[in-house]
């Protein structure tokens, strides 16, 4: 995995141990939260920290912030399921009307502690 920016190129190189492609990603700080189809890592400064293997094929990955200035991760699944994870397990399940193709932070506050999901079908 690789990061660029406009201004320096190449900022970030390191080498995972992922046999899927990522799909997608949600960056917190130090914190990247990937995924392939089945499969969730988080790497905390480049180090892999947790593993989730999902039931159904992942379609997206959002992270929402906790009180404790960390994220929880929740993964768009096809199944029409949100995964809800604490580390390498799974806290709750949310069946949804259709399978989550993409997923995003909505803060309607503009506060902390506001934040809700947004899901697209």
């Amino acid at each position: 995995s690789s990061g660029i920016n406009a201004e320096y190129g190449q900022f970030l190189l390191f080498e995972t141990n992922l046999s899927d492609s990522i799909k997608s990603m949600h960056v917190w700080g130090a914190d990247l939260h990937i995924t392939g189809h089945y499969i969730y890592n988080m790497y905390r400064n480049c180090k892999d920290t947790h593993f989730y293997l999902s039931s159904d094929k992942i379609n997206d990955i959002c992270g929402i912030p906790n009180d404790a200035q960390e994220v929880i991760p929740v993964l768009g699944c096809q199944d029409r399921v949100l995964r809800v994870l604490a580390g390498n397990d799974l806290l709750y399940e949310a069946e949804v009307p259709g399978a989550p193709s993409t997923l995003a932070l909505y803060d309607v506050m503009s506060g902390y502690g506001h934040n809700n999901l947004l899901y697209g079908t």
